[in-house]
């Protein structure tokens, strides 16, 4: 974890986080994954900026893309993190304050839009021929292995949740993780500017 300043604000940032994916059969990956999130409520953290990668679902949404969550489809999501009588909902977390500020940011180079973020386990990608229009046919917009888990645990205590999405792959293309790590590493530069005038410019 990195403690620091941006944009005049005090700001602590994880090194990557835990991800249901990693460890499907560990009977601990639940725990794990909501640990790192109440470590940071715990230490004060009361707005959480969620990135990731994820693919589009629709042809509007082409890799360079950042797609700020709006919404969450949770039809098809694995075991959220949760304890019985957690009857939050995580799509409370995603203020719409929020969510227009980071769509007005802007940085040459990176398109903003904002759209629903559908959950998949994974690890294994999501199908192209039926698995994507299905999701599209329901209103989801773009589709990743992370980010609702995040919002379930800050829901527990009414938090807010930024879900930053970078599209590292259009909704057609072959799937590659060499080449989403190399797409999201080509973009780091404005990634990293875009980021930190959305962190100046939390309110």
């Amino acid at each position: 974890m990195a403690i620091g300043s941006v944009g005049g604000r005090p700001v602590l940032a994880m090194r990557g986080r835990v991800h249901i994916n990693e460890a499907p059969a560990d009977p601990n990956i639940h725990a794990m994954v909501r640990l790192q999130v109440e470590m940071l409520q715990e230490l004060g953290v009361d707005t959480l900026i969620a990135t990731c990668a994820v693919g589009s679902l629709v042809p509007e949404f082409k890799p360079d893309t950042i797609v700020v969550a709006d919404s969450f489809l949770t039809l098809f999501a694995p075991e959220m993190p949760m304890f019985v009588g957690e009857f939050d909902s995580p799509e409370d977390t995603l203020k719409e304050e929020l969510i227009k500020m980071a769509v007005r940011v802007a940085v040459p180079g990176l398109r903003v839009h904002r759209g629903t973020h559908v959950m998949l386990r994974g690890p294994f990608f999501e199908g192209r021929k039926r698995d994507k229009t299905v999701l599209a046919m329901l209103g989801g917009r773009v589709v990743g292995m992370s980010l609702l888990p995040e919002a379930c645990v800050m829901a527990t205590r009414k938090q807010r949740v930024l879900g930053l999405c970078f599209v590292s792959n259009d909704a057609d293309e072959e799937h590659s993780d060499e080449e989403i790590s190399r797409r999201v590493r080509a973009k780091s530069d404005l990634l990293g500017a875009y980021l930190h005038r959305v962190v100046a410019a939390i309110e």
